[in-house]
């Protein structure tokens, strides 16, 4: 479901989810983008957990569209 590590920097585009079950409200430790994507006519969906820790000023909010870059 997270896909498979990859050791180099990658670059995503989608949505922001809240990852957590028992809280609807998003925090630092829950925050997750969802991406879907079409790479020859098959649909891949992949969540990821975000590593919000060491960004010193942050605003996300549920079903914004980013671009997060990292490892």
């Amino acid at each position: 479901e997270f896909g498979l590590p990859i050791p180099d920097c990658v670059r995503i585009v989608g949505r922001i989810v809240n990852l957590s079950t028992e809280d609807s409200k998003l925090r630092p430790d829950t925050v997750g983008i969802l991406n879907t994507s079409e790479d020859s006519g098959a649909t891949s969906t992949f969540r990821l957990k975000l590593n919000l820790s060491e960004v010193p000023f942050f605003s996300l909010f549920e079903g914004e569209v980013i671009v997060a870059e990292g490892f």
